[in-house]
């Protein structure tokens, strides 16, 4: 999907793994700099992981929902969509499922779900943050007509959720281990 060497871990030789540069927005076939990859951490330390759209993903058409990792408070989670450059419409509001902590476009609500045909998008993401500032997340992606192909997108989240699940785990293990978040320090070793 991205180009990269499935038969290893790090198709760039930049010591930082394929799986974790997608999820934090970077290219995992381009050379990661110490402070790109460090200014993509100070933004995740901010909470957010956008887990589905994937950040130039190509999509089949029909019903999509978007998933966004939360690890802090917020006050609310909002989303706009712009088809084609065509201009960005309304504003929806995501729900929090506390199971999995994330937010969520109306995946059990027709009338909150995003149809998506042939085209391309883009979506920012708004975060309201308790102390009333907030963060803003943009993700462009692609969706094509797909023949033969049902319920790809419940497979996709299937296993894109599956894979992001196992990915932001590992990322908070090594954030708990830094002292980046200290009250789960000594629950993986840290000093």
């Amino acid at each position: 999907m991205f180009g990269t060497n499935c038969t290893y871990w790090d198709t760039d030789n930049d010591t930082y793994s394929d799986g974790l540069e997608v999820l934090l927005g970077l290219d995992p076939l381009t050379f990661t700099s110490f402070e790109e990859f460090q200014a993509a951490m100070d933004f995740i330390e901010r909470g957010i992981v956008v887990i589905s759209p994937i950040q130039g993903g190509v999509y089949a058409e029909g019903n999509h929902t978007f998933i966004v990792y939360n690890g802090s408070e917020v006050l609310d989670f909002t989303y706009q969509l712009n088809k084609d450059d065509d201009g960005f419409g309304d504003n929806y509001t995501m729900t929090f499922t506390t199971i999995t902590a994330t937010w969520m476009s109306g995946i059990y609500n027709t009338t909150t779900g995003v149809y998506l045909d042939k085209g391309e998008y883009e979506v920012i993401f708004y975060v309201h943050h308790w102390d009333d500032s907030y963060t803003t997340v943009n993700r462009s992606f692609s969706v094509a007509i797909v023949d033969g192909l049902t319920n790809f997108e419940f497979v996709m989240i299937g296993v894109g959720g599956g894979v992001a699940a196992g990915a932001a785990g590992t990322l908070v293990y090594y954030m708990a281990r830094a002292g980046k978040f200290s009250w789960l320090k000594g629950l993986f070793g840290g000093a």
